[in-house]
């Protein structure tokens, strides 16, 4: 299916006049989405009626990119007139004869709205999931990333074979077409530690990107956002991999510097305190984590309002802080709360929302009230294989809680069963020595030692002895 340009630029105006008639009543929030030069859009507020309609008109979807460059649709208001609807006009309008920057157009709100799998497939691995051409780079450098776009994508699509493959090759095209400092460069670089992350690979991804961020301190002149983000990166990854006290120092050195360059009510300063409160929780400092969390949260509302997704991801760690605190009253209120913000704002299948309900169940499952958890595990579950796939992290993290919930319920064989298909799940999906399939033979091997099973707890502590082994070889 072909857009057509002219259509495009016949409606484009009035499909941003409605949208942005959408939230008359709050324009302090909805300024951002408004073009600089396009205030006079203001003046034809009464075409609201005609938005639904236009979203399912695939030029619409392609429209804001060529013609409007300024102008970003917020998914958040398109969902005003059904999510379903949208994403079935997104994956109707990718297809043969479409222009690259409308496939962008596409995959930006499949990806808004977690449908990560078909945003990676928007962007087309049949003509676009090659790396640059080394000597095209330096004329066209913009390849670069729309090579880490697509890449991207398949991470998050839990394909991350795939993704590390093409990050590879990109970074290879780099260190060819374009100096070590160039700015895409340090781009591809940064992105593959985070798939190597994701693919279990962590003090390896950690080496890569201290060298990145150790690149962007060295620049001249020196681009104090690109640094600030790559620091803000390598804070997340530290934290990830268990370096807790140097994630959160580097995570409070960038908050300082992102605060002074930008100011206190700047959204980014404004997550990264959410961020940080998380990096706490994870520290154990439940007082610290609570106090940074709940003045997150009072910025996030004024800033973003009450339901905006960056409120409702401070809304779900302080939930999950008051879990740790055996607050249930507390905790389960903000999780309700930043489930259904999320499912009305993002889909009732968003990643968002699942991970907000499976945190919900786990707080159900530590107050004992196995039948809720449960149900809500095998919803999350159900989602989690149709959206994300069975091999994704997520997907393979419910399964875990669900095999916990089974020990927790005193049903060991149903749990040892359940963590034995896992493991072997894992193994196959995972890079050797993944942390978390190491996480899943721990907990196999505390099901198997009360069963008295000592002949398999030996078996499964040899395995243990071989991923720590693994993992002592790749940090040095």
């Amino acid at each position: 299916m072909r857009v057509r340009g002219s259509t495009v630029l016949a409606h484009h105006g009035r499909i941003a006049a409605a949208t942005v008639g959408l939230t008359a009543d709050t324009l302090r929030r909805a300024h951002p989405y408004v073009p600089r030069w396009g205030p006079a859009h203001l003046v034809v507020l009464g075409a609201t009626r005609d938005l639904r309609s236009s979203l399912g008109c695939p030029w619409f979807l392609a429209s804001h990119r060529p013609s409007h460059a300024d102008f970003v649709v917020p998914l958040a208001l398109a969902r005003i007139a059904g999510l379903d609807e949208v994403v079935a006009a997104l994956v109707a309008a990718v297809g043969p004869g479409v222009a690259a920057e409308d496939l962008d157009t596409c995959a930006d709100f499949l990806v808004e709205a977690g449908y990560h799998a078909e945003a990676a497939h928007a962007l087309d691995p049949r003509r676009d999931a090659a790396a640059p051409d080394p000597a095209t780079l330096a004329k066209a450098p913009e390849l670069t990333r729309r090579a880490l776009r697509i890449a991207d994508a398949w991470v998050a699509a839990g394909e991350t074979a795939r993704a590390e493959e093409l990050a590879r090759a990109t970074v290879a095209a780099c260190a060819v077409g374009l100096p070590e400092s160039a700015a895409e460069t340090l781009e591809a670089r940064g992105l593959l530690a985070v798939i190597l992350n994701a693919r279990g690979a962590g003090e390896e991804a950690l080496d890569l990107l201290r060298t990145v961020v150790s690149a962007h301190e060295r620049r001249n002149p020196p681009d104090v956002r690109a640094t600030l983000a790559a620091q803000m990166r390598l804070g997340q990854l530290l934290q990830a991999n268990g370096h807790g006290r140097e994630a959160l120092d580097l995570q409070t050195r960038v908050l300082e510097g992102l605060q002074t360059l930008e100011g206190p009510a700047y959204p980014d300063v404004i997550r990264l305190r959410g961020r940080l409160a998380s990096a706490y929780l994870r520290a154990r400092d439940l007082d610290t984590a609570e106090g940074m969390a709940r003045g997150a949260l009072t910025a996030a509302t004024s800033t973003f309002g009450p339901e905006h997704p960056a409120t409702l991801v401070i809304v779900h760690t302080l939930g999950s802080i008051l879990r740790e605190r055996r607050d249930d009253v507390g905790a389960e209120a903000m999780l309700r709360r930043a489930a259904e913000g999320y499912a009305t704002r993002r889909g009732a299948h968003h990643p968002s929302t699942l991970v907000a309900l499976s945190t919900l169940a786990s707080v159900h499952q530590f107050a004992r009230r196995f039948e809720e958890a449960r149900t809500l595990y095998d919803r999350v579950l159900d989602a989690q294989t149709s959206t994300l796939g069975p091999d994704h992290l997520e997907t393979l993290s419910t399964r875990e809680n669900l095999a916990t919930l089974a020990y927790f319920e005193g049903d060991l064989p149903q749990a040892r069963t359940a963590l034995e298909s896992l493991v072997d799940h894992r193994m196959r999906v995972l890079r050797p020595g993944h942390s978390a399939t190491r996480g899943t033979l721990s907990n196999l091997l505390v099901v198997l030692e009360r069963l008295g099973e000592e002949e398999a707890a030996a078996a499964r502590r040899e395995e243990l002895r071989v991923l720590d082994d693994m993992a002592a070889e790749r940090a040095r």
